[in-house]
């Protein structure tokens, strides 16, 4: 199985658990869409972006993930070197942890689109946006 779409399901903290035990350390997943699934999970965070080596595209649209885990998501980028795409709109993330977002990319040399629209107001996203120029130019924000 290399693409896995499992959004809308509403699976909660518990099914995102189980879904972290299924991809520990999957070597074939490249797409997964886990999206509205209102999972705030921190092992499937740490699972998918730490542990896998063979993801690029990752959907995490709307779940909650607000408080410490966006902070544990832009933490694990400095250190995947295989994701280009993370979407991470609608998840009720703060200026602080967008901001982290930032020195995270200045790390990561893979991602190439990071989606973090309706976490953060215009004015924070604008400073966001001259942030990443600094670092990467290359990353298309969808802010």
């Amino acid at each position: 199985m290399i693409s896995l779409d499992i959004g809308h399901n509403n699976l909660g903290s518990e099914g995102g658990n189980l879904i972290a035990r299924a991809l520990y350390r999957n070597t074939t997943l490249i797409s997964l869409k886990i999206n509205s699934n209102q999972l705030e999970s921190r092992k499937l965070i740490a699972g998918v972006l730490y542990d896998n080596t063979t993801l690029i595209f990752l959907n995490l649209d709307t779940n909650q993930l607000k408080d410490k885990r966006g902070k544990e998501i832009a933490i694990t980028l400095c250190k995947n070197n295989t994701m280009t795409t993370l979407n991470l709109s609608n998840n009720g993330l703060n200026h602080k942890e967008v901001y982290i977002f930032t020195k995270a990319l200045c790390k990561n040399t893979t991602l190439t689109a990071l989606n973090l629209n309706n976490n953060i107001d215009i004015k924070e996203r604008k400073k966001l946006k001259k942030a990443i120029k600094k670092y990467n130019n290359y990353i298309f924000m969808g802010l």
